[in-house]
This record gives structure tokens, sequence and C-alpha cells, in this order.
């Protein structure tokens, strides 16, 4: 119980960083296609995308040993981590109605992985 839910943890808070990362990396830059090696040259984006790459490659390694619909379920950290992170570092607003939803999710992983 308590690896599934370090890995789920893990995963989740590198989802949530490689979100973050790519969001402040492409804040302000129009995205086509002629200038998408410019935009390869952005650490931040460079970072958001090495971090969602390395939790994908812990997810596949996790995924052989847990139980998918515990640890599907248990990926909807994702969504709290990133609120969080964006609260923090994007000065994303946070009300009741999401501090309400990140509460039932926080309970809601508890229970399905405990």
């Amino acid at each position: 119980m308590l690896i599934e839910l370090g890995a789920i943890i893990v995963i989740s808070s590198l989802y949530s960083i490689g979100n973050i990362l790519q969001s402040k990396g492409l804040k302000g830059k129009k995205i086509k296609f002629s200038n998408l090696l410019n935009l390869l040259k952005n650490k931040y984006l460079l970072l958001g995308i090495l971090s969602a790459i390395i939790a994908g490659i812990i997810l596949v390694i996790s995924i052989k040993n847990i139980d998918i619909s515990v640890f599907q379920s248990g990926m909807n950290l994702v969504l709290v981590i990133t609120a969080i992170l964006d609260w923090k570092f994007l000065n994303y607003k946070i009300g009741k109605k999401e501090i309400l939803g990140m509460l039932m999710i926080i309970v809601g992983v508890i229970f399905i992985v405990a």
C-alpha cells in the first residue's frame, strides 16, 4: 500500500511539475509550426517535457506492479498537485469550491489505495 501510494504521488508530482514548467515556458508565446525550434530552446519548456517523460517511464514501470484501477484512481492527485503549484507559482486563484474538490479527491484516493 505505501509503495503504491508513493509511486502515485511521485508520478503525479512529476506530471504536475511538468505541466507548470510547460505552462510557464509557453506563457505569452505564439505556437506555430515554424516557431517550433525556437520554442525548444526554452529551458522551462524543456524541463517540463523532461519531467513528463520521467513520469511516464516511472508510470510504465509501476503499472506492472500496481492494480490498474487503483493506479488510475490515484492519478487524480495530478489535479490537486497541479492546482496547488498553479496557485503557488502562477498566481492561480483557488476558491472554496476548488479546495472542497481537492479534499474530496485526496479522501477518495486514500480510500481507494488503502
